[in-house]
Order: C-alpha cells, then sequence, then structure tokens
C-alpha cells in the first residue's frame, strides 16, 4: 500500500514538472472523455474532432490524442497523470527496494533477536537443525552453519525467557 502512496506523490510531481516543459502527448479514448464530460456530446466533440465517429458508433474503440497540461481542463490532467504513470511507479519500486534494504542492513541485531526467537521454537518443536531450517544464508549461499551463540539467556526485552 505505502508503494501506491509513494508512486502517486511521485506522479504528481512529475505530472508538474513534465507539463512545465514541453507538455507530452497521451492517447485516450473517446469513451473515457465522454465520462469525463459527463456525457456532454458537443463539448467533447468540439475539442475533439475525432471523436464524432464514436458518438455515431462507426468507430467505438476510437482514441485522441491529449497534451497532457496540469492546469488545464480534466482531459489534460488526467493525460499529464497518465504520462508519468511508469515512471513513477519503477521510480516509487527503486524507492522501496532501497528503503527495505538499508532497513535490514540498520536492524541487524533485532534481526539476530528474531533469529534466537526462531531457533527456540524450531528446538522446541523438535526440528531437525534448528535455527539452519528454511531459507537461511547457510543453506543457500556460502554462509557458515548457525549456531545458538547464548543458549541460556533472556531473549526479550521484558527479561522473560523463552523457556
Amino acid at each position: 500500500a505505502a508503494h501506491v502512496v509513494t508512486m502517486r506523490l511521485i506522479g504528481i510531481i512529475m505530472a508538474q514538472i513534465t507539463s512545465r516543459m514541453d507538455p507530452y502527448y497521451t492517447t485516450t479514448p473517446c469513451a473515457v472523455l465522454d465520462s469525463m464530460f459527463y456525457h456532454n456530446k458537443p463539448a467533447v466533440e468540439a475539442l475533439y474532432p475525432d471523436c464524432i465517429g464514436f458518438y455515431t458508433g462507426v468507430t467505438p474503440d476510437q482514441r485522441v490524442i491529449i497534451k497532457g497540461t496540469s492546469g488545464g481542463r480534466p482531459d489534460e490532467i488526467a493525460a499529464s497523470l497518465n504520462s508519468a504513470f511508469g515512471a513513477s511507479a519503477w521510480l516509487a519500486l527503486l524507492i522501496h527496494t532501497i528503503a527495505a534494504e538499508l532497513y535490514l542492513r540498520l536492524t541487524s541485531a533485532e534481526s539476530e533477536r528474531l533469529r534466537k526467537v526462531s531457533y527456540r521454537w524450531q528446538q522446541n518443536a523438535g526440528m531437525k537443525d534448528p535455527g539452519n531450517a528454511g531459507l537461511t544464508a547457510q543453506r543457500l549461499g556460502d554462509a557458515e552453519p548457525w549456531v545458538c551463540p547464548d543458549d541460556d539467556q533472556t531473549l526479550y526485552d521484558d527479561g522473560e525467557s523463552f523457556r
């Protein structure tokens, strides 16, 4: 969900920037324009004469080219946002991937604590080779086998032991 919010924010910023430069153009179906203008056939036909075929039924899937501007009519604002959609999605994905990797690198102590808790659960369940089951670095990569460094220490901050 956070990716979508970030993507929308980036998209709005990108639309503002690109509409101030040489604006981008996008294609939009006349059916979408008809909906945007509340089925006002004369207004759509006046702005986009190519949509006449859509209203007569000759070309029901007719598309027209729209210039994307951030402060114009609704169709121009939508064209501006649509032109920035793909790039903003990729940029938001990149930002969230970097943030997740950074978070994992900065919280190694919490990761180790959770691994110890998982070790205890696996040990109590009678699993073979507790602490090294599942997708671990030594199983998939070239890391050394993991052993629980503190077999009888407290694993929770409130002083409560796992056992």
